[in-house]
């Protein structure tokens, strides 16, 4: 029983994990490209010679706060028939300080258009729709579209989905 129940719960990890991609931290936390706060300190110390001074150099990094940042998460894979549309949704994972809107911009490929263009998920909100559109002309198969998020402070980041546009 133990063994079916381990099965279950790592197959519902993988299906989970399939259906969507998150980006990287963005945010004021997002320093770096790390997460967690974590200060690094270097000193080197010269010993001069008599009459002299000594010097000391210190370094501090500041990787920044995982609490204040936010992460993108877009659909693995949106089908559209060519002229048609499908709709879906663009969330956000919030850290538990990171209370900021976020803009978001898309990047998409020649025959898609993303609407609305620029929507703006509120510091109170998790998620917003989105309809993809492909073009009666658009080439059929796979097109890949970047979403970027950009909060009011600090770094924005991005990550891809891809659409796969279906002969009509």
């Amino acid at each position: 029983m133990r063994i079916r129940f381990a099965g279950l719960l790592i197959l519902s990890a993988a299906i989970l994990v399939g259906c969507s991609r998150q980006s990287p931290p963005g945010g004021p936390g997002a320093k770096g490209g790390t997460t967690g706060t974590t200060t690094t300190k270097d000193t080197t110390t010269t010993t001069a010679p008599p009459g002299t001074k000594e010097t000391t150099t210190t370094t501090t990094t500041d990787k920044g706060d995982s609490k204040d940042t936010f992460k993108v998460n877009a659909p693995k894979n949106v089908n559209v028939t060519q002229g048609s549309t499908n709709n879906t949704s663009i969330s956000l994972s919030r850290g538990s300080n990171f209370k900021q809107d976020v803009k978001l911009s898309f990047k998409a490929g020649d025959g898609i258009k993303i609407s609305p263009e620029n929507p703006t998920i509120k510091g109170d909100q998790s998620s917003t729709d989105i309809v993809v559109t492909a073009d009666a002309g658009a080439t059929v198969g796979p097109h890949e579209v970047t979403v970027t998020g950009t909060p009011q402070t600090g770094e924005a980041t991005s990550v891809n989905f891809s659409v796969e546009v279906k002969k009509k």
